[in-house]
């Protein structure tokens, strides 16, 4: 996963709009899959339905990105 100097992970999940800040992130690769695991935040003003969309966007920008770095 890509981070800035600070150990803040960078480009696919910050870019989604919503997220408010990322905590714990776990990557591993078994074989030729890669699992991720992160922890995001968002405002407990949005409702469940827009925080439900956030999480498929930041799901399907991490697959994106990490299918693309991880060949490189």
């Amino acid at each position: 996963m890509a981070c800035d100097g600070a150990g803040t992970p960078t480009g696919g999940v910050l870019s989604v709009q919503g997220v408010a800040s990322v905590g714990q992130v776990r990557v591993r690769r078994s074989g030729p899959d890669v699992f991720a695991d992160l922890t995001v935040s968002v405002s407990h003003l949005e409702p469940f339905e827009r925080v439900h969309a956030i999480a498929d966007q930041t799901e399907a920008a991490e697959k994106s990105r990490l299918r693309i770095s991880a060949g490189a």
